[in-house]
């Protein structure tokens, strides 16, 4: 109910125009460093001086980051349930509400100061807005988890039989406790002994691992693990990946081809690599790009590669005005026909009718769901 009216009043803002965006290219961290110091000259600083610094840091930066996109792409929806869920983490992590209260009004002055008067002019209205609901925004982030919170639990075992269900979970959730017990080897052994017992790929990949990872993140969101200990998992699921890989092969002629990567400051690239994966289980010939890849190295590799379709990821909400612009890109490409493009990750899941707006022809869920799109588009 508060949700739906934050976004409904949101909605109310006057029209903003998007090209003030890009008075904050390039300087979301000198921004974020500049809003430290301020902060710790502010009398909100004894509080955090308990705080990681690294966090608050994460913390400046991803604001302007998020506020930056949502200039590019006004979505009220995943505004409201972005910062809702900003709010949770930070409160988890020991921050105190009034950090927001303070840090708020500190990036305004900042910004002021830092961009041209007529870009100002157009960001500052969402600034306004999130100080005038300040208290709803607390009251909402008290009273609900948010999409990401709840992600592991939407996404568990599909409907395959009590029984079966049951088995993979135990299987998921035995992974995650070796490997927060620092038993990475243990943990690889249990899924290669679980898929030799017959347990496909496919619910490995999507039913074992997948919400073993987002139950691994959310562990993190709650502050039950710091990030040495979620990059250690991720880096040991990534092993029992390629492990994991060459067991599901197909065998016969590849047909078509799928480019795919993570875009920008992207660098949740585990998703990607298990659709690609599947991809490949499928009889496709894949380009597995990876993390954090340039717009333009990855239109030249479609360039080169000619593949049927792209696939995007995109974690992190800022990834998704860059899927735009890249989008638009391989749109123009005049060589050969352009491929289909296909997104997909949280962002997107967050809320799919991103993808209409990127201009995408097509949007999955999960790397089972991106086979099937592919092959309807191509």
């Amino acid at each position: 109910m508060i949700q739906n009216q934050l976004i409904k009043s949101l909605q109310q803002l006057p029209n903003l125009n998007r090209l003030a965006a890009k008075s904050l290219n390039g300087k979301c961290e000198y921004l974020a460093h500049n809003l430290i110091s301020s902060i710790s000259n502010s009398h909100i600083a004894k509080p955090l001086q308990q705080q990681s610094s690294v966090m608050l840091e994460i913390n400046c930066v991803r604001h302007f980051q998020y506020i930056k996109s949502f200039i590019e792409l006004f979505d009220p929806f995943s505004f409201v349930e972005i910062f809702k869920w900003m709010f949770r983490i930070d409160s988890n992590h020991g921050f105190p509400y009034e950090y927001w209260k303070v840090m708020l009004p500190l990036s305004l002055t900042l910004l002021k100061k830092e961009i041209p008067t007529c870009d100002f002019k157009q960001i500052e209205p969402l600034y306004d807005w999130l100080m005038s609901y300040y208290d709803k925004m607390v009251e909402l982030s008290l009273a609900e988890k948010s999409f990401f919170e709840q992600v592991e639990e939407n996404i568990g075992p599909a409907q395959d039989g009590e029984t079966k269900n049951k088995k993979l979970k135990q299987f998921s959730d035995v992974y995650v406790d070796l490997l927060l017990h620092g038993k990475r080897a243990e943990a690889i052994e249990l899924i290669m002994k679980a898929v030799s017992a017959g347990i496909q790929l496919e619910d490995v990949y999507l039913k074992i691992l997948q919400p073993a990872m987002y139950k691994i993140g959310k562990k993190w969101q709650m502050n039950e693990v710091n990030v040495a200990v979620e990059h250690y998992c991720t880096a040991a699921t990534q092993m029992l990946l390629a492990m994991l890989f060459p067991l599901g092969l197909d065998s016969g002629k590849h047909r078509k081809k799928m480019v795919g990567c993570c875009l920008g400051s992207e660098l949740h690239e585990l998703g990607m690599r298990m659709v690609s994966d599947f991809f490949e289980f499928a009889g496709w010939n894949t380009y597995f790009l990876g993390a954090i890849t340039p717009s333009e190295s990855l239109i030249e590799t479609i360039k080169k590669e000619q593949p049927e379709i792209v696939c995007l990821s995109s974690s992190m909400y800022f990834g998704v005005p860059e899927c735009k612009e890249v989008i638009s890109m391989i749109k123009m490409i005049d060589s050969y026909p352009p491929p289909k493009v296909l997104v997909g990750g949280l962002a997107f899941n967050l809320n799919p009718s991103l993808s209409i707006v990127v201009g995408a022809d097509g949007f999955s869920k999960n790397a089972r769901e991106a086979i099937v799109t592919a092959e309807h588009l191509c």
